[in-house]
């Protein structure tokens, strides 16, 4: 049974990923850079308000991380999401590097990409 429940959850998860990156149009609505973060915002053809984060290492541009991302509050695994409109507090969190912090805000039919660059934490003796 939960091999059965797994399926189905890597199903869903195919398919949203699918209907994120196919429903959002080519024309940018407007892209915020940061020292350490990108974030480009779409219009959906589709239902679907989603958002897509892809964590990766200053040094190493290429190297993808598997960070933890916390959406208020909530600790989650993954790089593709589901949100509901209004204001959501988000942290990109990975061992050894320091945590970013963005203040989004969900609009009615937003695809949104964030490409985050994670720096090295202080260490301190």
């Amino acid at each position: 049974m939960k091999d059965i429940q797994k399926v189905l959850n890597v199903s869903l998860l195919l398919v949203f990923c699918c209907c994120i990156t196919a429903c959002k149009t080519p024309k940018e609505i407007y892209t915020v850079n940061n020292k350490n973060y990108k974030i480009e915002r779409y219009k959906s053809k589709g239902l679907f308000t989603g958002i897509k984060i892809q964590t990766y290492d200053n040094i190493k541009k290429n190297l993808l991380l598997p960070s933890t991302k916390v959406i208020n509050n909530v600790y989650l695994e993954g790089t593709v999401f589901s949100l509901g409109l209004g204001k959501h507090n988000l942290s990109i969190l990975y061992p050894s590097k320091q945590n970013i912090d963005i203040k989004l805000i969900i609009k009615e039919k937003d695809s949104i990409v964030i490409k985050a660059h994670l720096q090295d934490a202080t260490i301190i003796d």
